[in-house]
């Protein structure tokens, strides 16, 4: 027990110290740009702003970007792109991004804005950008950025399973996708409109992304989407039976490959899954019965009083 303490201590202090190191690197890099007088062409540099969904967009983003031949600067200032991943759920949110527009637009690098807002917004944005581009064009990106231009069309089926991620070390915790968009449709929510239909990534694509995190020394596995607790893989027989029974309130650790792999790893896979969801409500179904209960004989009580 002391011994798994103490490496863990040590790998945490490891992580600590290449995370400053890269920030150190970061500050020479952005004080070399300045000196030197201005970005270097090819490099391009991703803010990201808003939600953990964002954070996994952005790693997906720096993935198809380094693929298409494109070098991530360490700081936006070195960067001849600076691609802005923006959030649209609330306006403060938005009038940052409007703010950072106005400070790029000074320094004449090239812009490109990204995510919720892009999607939003549309080409209302281009006077102010040189490409926009919604969630799921992002395949699309080095082709708007060359030619310049406008993807936003939603789409029903991707979910970018097959790009792998590609993180910034420095942290013992990664952010996986599983499931993109929402269906619910609440009156004071903009999520459907920027984010599409509800679609999941195939179990077996997921615990293959667990597998090389861990295999990597990640730690800490976080599960996110837009609707993470809709998720269903419907890509197998097998795995539209595993999401229907999850459906109906059984076990996830019977049904779900996934949750099987994170107990077996004794690592923390969050957000909860079906199984735990829906017993929690069970148990939790009394309580607010009892509580409905109490409301009525009060109500009644102050109604004989009157």
């Amino acid at each position: 027990g002391s011994f798994r303490m103490a490496r863990r201590l040590a790998r945490g202090w490891q992580v600590r110290r290449q995370a400053s190191t890269a920030q150190h690197m970061a500050r020479l890099e952005a004080l070399r740009a300045r000196l030197e007088g201005g970005p270097r062409r090819g490099t391009f540099a991703i803010e990201t702003r808003g939600c953990q969904m964002n954070v996994s967009d952005s790693e997906i983003v720096r993935s198809v970007l380094s693929s298409s031949g494109l070098t991530e600067a360490r700081d936006a200032a070195e960067a001849e792109i600076v691609l802005l991943n923006t959030c649209a759920i609330r306006e403060k949110a938005e009038q940052k991004v409007w703010s950072r527009l106005g400070e790029l637009k000074k320094t004449g690098q090239r812009v490109a804005v990204l995510g919720c807002m892009a999607e939003r917004l549309k080409g209302d944005l281009l006077s102010h950008a040189d490409a926009v581009a919604g969630p799921d064009a992002y395949r699309r990106l080095p082709e708007l950025l060359r030619a310049g231009g406008v993807d936003t069309a939603l789409s029903a089926v991707e979910t970018y399973a097959d790009v792998e991620p590609e993180r910034r070390r420095g942290s013992h915790k990664a952010v996986v996708s599983i499931q993109r968009g929402c269906d619910n449709m609440c009156s004071y929510c903009v999520v459907p409109f920027t984010r599409g239909r509800e679609r999941s990534r195939p179990v077996s694509s997921i615990v293959e992304e667990c597998a090389r995190l861990e295999a990597s020394g990640y730690g800490e596995i976080l599960l996110v989407g837009q609707n993470v607790n809709s998720y269903a893989d419907f890509s197998t027989p097998t795995s539209s039976r595993a999401s229907r029974r999850l459906a109906h309130g059984r076990t996830a650790s019977s049904t779900l490959p996934l949750s099987r792999y994170a107990r077996e790893r004794r690592q923390r896979v969050s957000p909860l899954s079906y199984g735990n969801i829906c017993s929690m409500r069970a148990s939790f179904a009394p309580l607010g019965s009892a509580f409905a209960s109490t409301r009525r004989r009060n109500a009644f009580r102050g109604a004989r009083k009157k």
